[in-house]
């Protein structure tokens, strides 16, 4: 965010441009995304300092070409996934890398979600903690 407001005339406008270009935080959905995955962090990971929650978020690529996005965020031809149940995919998943617990039930849920058939063969990537 600091990069994005640094320069708020129109001379900063092409590193933003840059920034929406290069970042789920770039995008609506991901920012939604964001809220609605730090909420689920703050249900879950209790006696965590909400400044410590925000620290993880921090260390998380946000880059739209990582790997992890793929099926997440992300469709294959390069294109931002929408809708509804793409936010409430992404919110479980970056609930789940900033160090919140998903039960087995969500957690294969979520992996069928994003991987469809041959689910079984995937992991989550590591939490960030």
């Amino acid at each position: 965010w600091r990069k994005a407001i640094s320069d708020p005339g129109e001379n900063g406008d092409s590193e933003r441009a840059n920034i929406r270009e290069q970042t789920l935080l770039g995008k609506p959905i991901g920012q939604l995304s964001l809220v609605r995955g730090f909420m689920l962090m703050r249900e879950r990971c209790e006696g965590i300092p909400e400044g410590e929650l925000c620290n993880r978020l921090n260390r998380i690529s946000w880059d739209v070409s990582a790997e992890m996005w793929q099926g997440v965020l992300m469709n294959p031809n390069g294109r931002v996934m929408s809708g509804r149940t793409t936010v409430n995919r992404a919110a479980q998943f970056i609930a789940h890398l900033g160090g919140a617990h998903l039960p087995e039930d969500e957690t294969n849920t979520l992996l069928e979600q994003i991987h469809g058939e041959g689910w079984e063969q995937h992991e989550l990537p590591p939490a960030v903690v």
